[in-house]
Parts: C-alpha cells; sequence; structure tokens
C-alpha cells in the first residue's frame, strides 16, 4: 500500500511553526509527512512510518519528503515569505545512505534555495549508529550551510556526548519534559539546565510540545546567563499551531505581520534586564580620589589592548571549560600578573557567611592563605548586603582608611597594606569575593583595574552557574540512563540491562575461566492469578516478588533482572551449579514467605515461583545461549514436576 500510495501521490506534508520566544517571530516549520489513505482516511506518520522502516521505502519517503519541503520553501519565497526555514526530520536509514548529502545538494540546486533555509533533524539513535560516518556527513551538510538539529533531545542516555561529538546547530527539547514543566520541579531543572547549557555552546534550542500559556509562560521566564545573549530560544507546539496543511500553513505565515504572532497576552517579566546575568556595582566612594593618576603611571600599569585580551582570554576559558578549579586559578594567576600586585584569591562564603579561601596565587616571600578558614562575625550584618548590591572595596592603605579595629588587625595579619575586593555574584546570590592584596606598600587602584577586575568577577560568576548547571545535566542524564536500564514497575533491571549484563559477565569470566550461573524464576499460575485479582493487584504482585528475589543476592555483581512478563533471572557470575541451587531455593522460600494470597494456584494457597538453575564456564565452544536453555530447560522440568521447586539443569537430566 506505501508503495503504490507513492506512485499515486497518496502523501502530503502538513507543516508546524517555531516560534521565537522572545520577539513572537515565525523563524521555522518542521515538515510532517501524512498519508491520505484511499481507503482509511488520513493517516500521522505513526501509523506507517514503523512499517516503512523496515524497508528501503522508507528512504523513498525521506527524499520524497526533503524535495517537497524544498520546494514549497522556494514556492513561499516568490510569495514573500522570507527568513523562514524548513527543519525535515531524517531516518537513520536514509541518513546512512552513501548518496544523502548528494542527494540534498541535487534538492538544493534544483528548487534554487539557500542552503541556510534548511535544517535537517536527526535523532541521537540515528547519529549513534556510525559515528565516523555521522561525523562527516554533518561536517559535509554544514559545510554546504545546512544545518542540522538533534530531535527529541534528553531521552537517550549519552545525550551529552551527542552534543559533545557531533557538529550541531540546534537541539530540540524532548517534549516529555515540557509536559510538567511547570509543576515538576525535576523537569524544570533539566530543561533549566539543557536551555543554559545549550545557550552555552551557541546552539539553537527549540522546546517541543508546548501546549499551554502556562509552559510557554515557564519557558520565557528562565533566566540565561550572559554568554546567551543573541542566542534564539524557539518553541513549537499545539499552543502556538497544530500542524497545518499546505494552504492553512500558507495563510497562517503571510496572515502573520512580519512573521510575528499577535498573541493575548505579553511575556510577564521578560526584559533584556532579568532574562541575561549582568551585575550593576555602584561605584566605590574611594574611587573619586583616582582621577589623579597621571597619563604615564596609567600607561605603565593598564594597556587598553592587553585588558581586553584578558578578559576576552577569560570569557573563552570559561565557555570552554567546565573545570572549576582550572577557571580559578587562571583567574587569579592572570590577575596578579596583569596587576603586578602580592596576592589574589577567592573566597568563598558558607553559610553562615564565615568562610575559608579556596584558590589563590600568592608572590614568594608572602604568607599564603589557601584553605584558611575566616571567622566575621560582623560580616552578616554590616557588609553581606553592600556586597549583595554590588559594593566594591578599594582601600589604598589599611593604616590610613577608616575601617573598625578587627578589620584592620585581620588585614595586618595577612600582611596586607592596601587591598581590592570586588563581590562574585552567583544568580543574584552572593558566592564569594574576588580579593587583590598589595603587601609590600600602599597603592592607589585604579577605576580600570576596579572595572576589570568586576569584569572577570562577573565571568567566574558565570563559570559558576555553568558548572551548577552541568552537574544538573549530569546528574538528569545519569537518572535518565537509571530509566533507561531499570523495569518501569519493578523497579529492577529490565531485559536490556539483564543482556547486557550476561554478555558482560561471560566475556570475562570466559578469559578467567571460571563459572557462571543462571537462574531462571516463574510466578505459578500468573494469569488465573492476574485474571481474577485484577491487573493493578497482579502488578503489587510482581514488585513483592521482584523485591523478595532482590533480597536473596548479596554480591555487588549479582543481578536481579525482570526478564520478561511475570519471569524473572538472577545472574551468579563465578557461582558453581550446586551454588546457585541454594541460592535459587533461598529464591523459592523468599517468595513463599510473602503468603500472597492466590486462590487459583494449583500448588498452594499462596503464590509460588518454579526455578530453573543453569551454569556452565563460558568458552568458544559453547554460548550465553546455551546457558540460557539450561536454566530455561530445568525450569520446564520444574513446572512438570508440580512447581513450587527449584531443578538444577544436572540433577533434571
Amino acid at each position: 500500500e506505501i508503495r503504490n500510495s507513492i506512485q499515486n501521490q497518496d502523501f502530503c506534508l502538513y507543516y508546524q511553526p517555531q516560534m521565537n520566544l522572545k520577539t513572537g517571530e515565525i523563524t521555522a516549520v518542521e515538515a510532517l509527512i501524512r498519508w491520505q489513505h484511499p481507503q482509511r482516511g488520513l493517516l500521522t506518520p505513526k501509523d506507517f512510518i514503523p512499517f516503512a522502516e523496515e524497508s528501503d521505502l522508507i528512504c523513498d519517503l525521506g527524499d520524497w519528503v526533503l524535495k517537497t519541503a524544498c520546494q514549497q520553501l522556494a514556492q513561499w519565497q516568490q510569495q514573500g515569505i522570507n527568513e523562514v526555514r524548513v527543519a525535515v526530520n531524517v531516518s537513520g536509514r536514509q541518513f546512512q545512505q552513501a548518496e544523502f548529502v548528494e542527494t540534498i545538494q541535487q534538492i538544493l540546486a534544483e528548487t534554487e534555495i539557500p542552503a541556510s533555509a534548511l535544517e535537517v533533524e536527526i535523532t541521537e539513535t540515528t547519529a549513534a549508529q556510525n559515528i565516523d560516518l555521522t561525523n562527516w556527513i554533518l561536517k559535509q551538510l554544514q559545510q554546504m550551510g545546512v544545518s542540522v538539529a538533534l530531535d527529541d533531545f534528553g531521552m537517550g542516555y549519552s545525550s551529552l556526548n551527542a552534543i559533545k561529538n557531533f557538529p550541531l546547530n540546534t537541539i530540540k527539547i524532548d517534549r516529555n519534559f515540557i509536559k510538567d514543566l511547570s509543576n515538576s520541579t525535576i523537569d524544570s531543572a533539566i530543561v533549566n539546565s539543557i536551555i543554559t547549557l545549550a545557550q552555552g555552546l551557541n546552539l539553537r534550542v527549540v522546546a517541543e510540545g508546548v501546549e499551554t500559556l502556562q509552559q510557554l509562560e515557564t519557558l520565557a521566564n528562565i533566566p540565561l546567563p550572559s554568554c546567551s545573549r543573541g542566542t534564539p530560544q524557539e518553541v513549537q507546539g499545539y499552543f502556538i499551531s497544530e500542524p497545518l496543511a499546505t494552504e492553512d500553513i500558507t495563510n497562517f505565515l503571510l496572515n502573520s505581520s512580519s512573521n510575528a504572532i499577535n498573541l493575548p497576552w505579553q511575556i510577564k517579566g521578560f526584559s533584556e534586564e532579568n532574562s541575561l546575568l549582568s551585575v550593576s556595582s555602584p561605584p566605590s566612594e574611594n574611587l573619586n580620589e583616582f582621577s589623579n593618576v597621571g597619563n604615564s603611571q596609567l600607561q605603565q600599569l593598564l594597556n587598553q589592548t592587553r585588558r581586553e585580551q584578558l578578559v576576552a582570554q577569560m570569557t573563552q576559558q570559561v565557555h570552554a571549560s567546565l573545570d572549576l578549579e582550572e577557571i580559578f586559578q587562571v583567574t587569579v594567576e592572570e590577575i596578579r600578573d596583569f596587576l603586578k600586585t602580592d596576592r589574589v584569591l577567592l573566597y568563598r562564603f558558607d553559610q553562615d557567611w564565615n568562610g575559608r579561601v579556596v584558590i589563590e596565587s600568592v608572590a614568594d616571600h608572602w604568607e599564603a592563605l589557601f584553605d584558611r578558614q575566616i571567622d566575621d562575625p560582623c560580616f552578616q550584618i554590616k557588609s553581606a548586603p553592600l556586597y549583595t548590591n554590588g559594593r566594591v572595596l578599594a582601600i589604598q592603605d589599611i593604616e590610613k582608611s577608616e575601617m573598625t579595629p578587627c578589620y584592620r588587625e585581620m588585614l595586618r595579619s595577612f600582611q596586607v597594606r592596601a587591598n581590592l575586593v570586588i563581590p562574585i555574584l552567583n544568580q543574584n546570590n552572593l558566592w564569594g569575593l574576588l580579593i587583590a592584596h598589595h603587601c609590600r606598600s600602599s597603592r592607589s587602584w585604579h577605576p580600570t583595574e576596579v572595572n576589570l577586575l568586576k569584569q572577570l568577577a562577573t565571568q567566574v560568576g558565570v563559570a559558576i552557574h555553568q558548572a551548577e548547571l552541568y552537574q544538573q545535566l549530569q546528574q538528569a542524564n545519569q537518572k535518565l540512563e537509571e530509566l533507561a536500564i531499570k523495569d518501569g514497575l519493578t523497579k529492577i533491571a529490565n531485559r536490556r540491562w539483564f543482556d547486557d549484563t550476561l554478555d558482560r559477565q561471560w566475556h570475562q569470566l570466559q578469559r578467567e575461566e571460571k563459572p557462571l550461573a543462571l537462574i531462571l524464576c516463574d510466578i505459578d499460575d500468573f494469569k488465573p492469578y492476574n485474571d481474577y485479582y485484577g491487573h493493578q493487584t497482579g502488578d503489587q504482585c510482581l514488585v513483592q516478588v521482584a523485591q523478595a528475589l532482590q533480597s536473596v543476592v548479596n554480591r555487588s555483581d549479582d543481578l536481579v533482572a525482570r526478564y520478561g512478563g511475570e519471569e524473572f533471572a538472577i545472574i551468579l557470575p563465578n557461582t558453581l551449579g550446586e551454588k546457585a541451587m541454594i541460592v535459587a531455593e533461598r529464591a523459592r522460600k523468599a517468595v513463599a514467605s510473602l503468603k500472597i494470597p492466590h486462590e487459583k494456584s494449583s500448588t498452594a494457597p499462596y503464590v509460588t515461583v518454579s526455578l530453573g538453575v543453569g551454569a556452565l564456564i563460558p568458552s568458544s565452544e559453547n554460548s550465553r545461549k546455551e546457558l540460557i536453555r539450561r536454566a530455561d530447560q530445568a525450569l520446564y522440568a520444574a513446572k512438570g514436576w508440580g512447581r513450587d521447586r527449584a531443578i538444577n539443569f544436572f540433577y533434571q537430566k
């Protein structure tokens, strides 16, 4: 039917717009294939794409979508609809074709649309099929000017590797994270982290599945770091528009004044000031006296070109690295060298406004303060509010400046004669202080020096926030990876993780010439149980049995997994069949001790399990399938001999 419909031109494209969250402009449309089936009516991709992917028909469909979308874009440009790109999904099989890049080149030439107007969307699974080929194809596309989007970002368990290893232009946040965005702190943290990380890497970010005003407002009010200036953030979903047929999307684009949507609301609190991290620091009272610094001295101390280079270098360092210790160390060393001063340090506050020196650069002959705990009981009351509001403290000579006696004495103990203190803010919260100490003599701090340190302190604050977000994203990624290997109901390992673990243990024990045992466990008469008590109670039963089986293994290498349905598996590395039988019997008793009522059981008035044990020493002469066959055959024997028992493969033979 698919083949015939391709020939009969029964397929068509719908388009769903993407909107710039800040300006309201329509920036792109995603081309979505539909099938006008002669008998079944309009079908969406989920109804037919899985069948097409089983054959080369998916390539024919993909090429048709690419060509049709580009032809439509060419028509729109003739109608005056410019500055809109079209995004096209590409299947794994189509993407891996040797002539894929050539096909795109040919389509662009035929339709005469600029390459920058086309965006190719691939999934992480597609990208990971052949990493070297993927990199080559993506680089070819980008050299042509075609942009590349990573679709369903966050749903794979190696998403961070994907944006690290592949040349990309856009990431599309999967709709599953947007669905509960307004109500879930976890989803909100993940989306916040993804957006900020993408913006920091100069990647366009598109949030899919925006269906409510609340979701849109939540996205609009996510604060972004200063490194994101100018990088677009876009949204797509039914709140903006459902996928539209060609005529409808054309009218939609034509009726949007300057491609901007006239929404019946205004994004609350969205402005350049609160969307970008900015630190406004009132000038210190001491700065006025700096105006008399001579030009020769200024030229000697601060070369404007070098100062700009230092700020650019630190900015690049912040954006290129997530290693805070490295960023901190480079910061204090470069500042001390630039200012030609004796000590530069970063001081971090703890919750009670005490703190310690977390990094420093100090010249010879002066005391090191690294890791020094500093307790200032007056700080929270007197100084913290001032520094939080951007206070800069510049002291030319501690012996002549007005200050509390205890503060002067503390500076004396650190051998300080003049100091410059700049607050470090992390999302408007006072994280710590950037401090320069001049120990050998008094010193006048020029306003350009103060401004330099303020700029660098801002970059340090960005680095701290960026590292925190990356850590959150790593934690979220770890959680996603755990979800990928755990059974959703029982929370023990799923079949995929069972297969991977068995394969890994097999190879390891084959090298070590040590035994590997496998126990297959099946709940007796589970179908009658499910039919009689209902599926919800059946699920509860599966959870309890899984917990009982998990309780009988205690080695870190042992694995309990849900093998399928009501069947479970236990992998026991370095275990002989006799010892595995002991574990199996413990498992049988653990389940029996639950006393889960089972009126339809053929063996007992409560839930029981049958277990089969197989064991062998892995070698090149046998295989994992043989181990599974042995355990399965033993399980079959246990079922045949009356259930509620454990059987060893050799014993049943």
